[in-house]
């Protein structure tokens, strides 16, 4: 269960509070935190709209399936060109705990051109016996370039926590034949060499249904958002012939 703090409860009260003063930008891709839009297709970096709002994930574990990963994430604009971002991840019970704190702040630089940095401060482990607690730090920087009904997605950053690669590199192409559909490919260079394609189609303008694959294992990805003015859900599902089927959801409320 996600707890926060009195003091953490007072400090996103505020920026709350300072958000409502704050004017909406155009669509931004957040380096910090992805929701089930992104597991519905397939795990790619998404682009999200970037209204103020506030956001809670829940992901069943993948692989430590008795384990939920749950998210608050928040997003402020800062002017017409700017985007605070920030995510607070949990996983964990009374005997094991993983919690993952990020902060990003984005700019749209011309109107093809947008970037991104961001820092992940990440806690593994508890106080007992069984874990010894660890923390490490991970900056990552993202840029994005748009031409007509084009993109392109460079994210490269670091992964201090793994020996064998100790750095993450994402590379996607994303591309929209027509304004109702979405079609995505992107290369992911992490713990493995990953392919992910994926598409999503707009129906009437507020119901998107979304499907996408991933390679090393393979896995099938399926999802449904609805998007209204004030609030948005989207449901995704990924299935794994060994770890079986692990469902997200995501709420966000626009302010």
């Amino acid at each position: 269960m996600l707890l926060i703090a009195p003091a953490n409860k007072s400090f996103l009260l505020l920026a709350l509070l300072v958000a409502l003063s704050l004017p909406a930008t155009a669509q931004y891709v957040s380096p910090v935190a992805q929701g089930a839009r992104s597991g519905a297709l397939g795990g790619s970096v998404m682009s999200d709209d970037t209204s103020r709002g506030v956001a809670l994930d829940w992901r069943q574990g993948f692989r430590l399936t008795a384990l939920a990963d749950k998210t608050i994430r928040l997003q402020l604009p800062t002017g017409t060109t700017g985007l605070v971002m920030a995510a607070y991840s949990h996983r964990g019970d009374v005997s094991y705990h993983e919690q993952q704190l990020a902060l990003g702040y984005g700019i749209r630089v011309s109107p093809w051109l947008r970037a991104a940095v961001a820092a992940r401060w990440l806690h593994r482990g508890t106080d007992d016996a069984h874990y010894i607690a660890r923390q490490w730090l991970a900056p990552s920087a993202l840029l994005q370039t748009s031409l007509k009904n084009t993109s392109l997605t460079l994210l490269a950053g670091t992964r201090p926590w793994d020996d064998i690669r100790p750095w993450r590199l994402h590379l996607q192409t994303a591309y929209r034949p027509l304004p109702q559909l979405l079609t995505l490919a992107e290369l992911e260079c992490e713990e493995r060499t990953r392919l992910r394609l994926a598409m999503e189609y707009i129906y009437e303008d507020c119901w998107m249904l979304r499907a996408g694959m991933a390679t090393q294992p393979v896995v099938l990805t399926f999802g449904l958002g609805v998007h209204q003015r004030h609030y948005s859900v989207d449901l995704a599902v990924e299935m794994h012939d060994a770890l079986g089927i692990t469902p997200q959801i995501s709420l966000v409320l626009w302010f």
